[in-house]
């Protein structure tokens, strides 16, 4: 399970939060950052869900999502084939350039919330925070 801090921040946005169904949680305190688990429907307002690989899969496709379509399987090959967006790590190879997600991001949970942002909300993440695909 992806508790990076990118993935908290990715996580942290209307889109995602709106889905909440109970987890993997990040609470700020005056210590730091924790994260816990809940059943709860919703947590306390200022926490942040961290959605799994599985409930961001479900949050595509709903109770479909357990089984593999053809339609499911084009979709997702176009979002891998497809460049991405500017890589926020320039140098000499990427500069300047859209890069295929499988150079944007570092795990599947990063990678299946791209999926389900663009699919579902026509953004991308650009490395900082989700934007328009119009604008990206």
């Amino acid at each position: 399970m992806d508790m990076s801090e990118i993935y908290i921040k990715m996580s942290d946005c209307k889109e995602v939060q709106d889905q909440d169904c109970g987890g993997l949680y990040k609470m700020g305190t005056p210590f730091g950052d924790v994260l816990f688990y809940t059943n709860d429907e919703k947590g306390c307002s200022d926490d942040v869900w961290l959605p799994r690989q599985d409930e961001i899969q479900k949050m595509i496709y709903g109770e479909g999502a357990s089984r593999i379509t053809y339609p499911l399987l084009v979709d997702w090959d176009e979002f891998m084939r497809n460049p991405y967006a500017v890589h926020p790590d320039q140098d000499a190879v990427y500069a300047g350039r859209k890069v295929q997600v499988l150079h944007f991001f570092k795990t599947f949970e990063q990678l299946w919330l791209a999926f389900y942002m663009h699919e579902k909300h026509q953004k991308t993440w650009d490395g900082e925070k989700w934007i328009s695909v119009d604008n990206a």
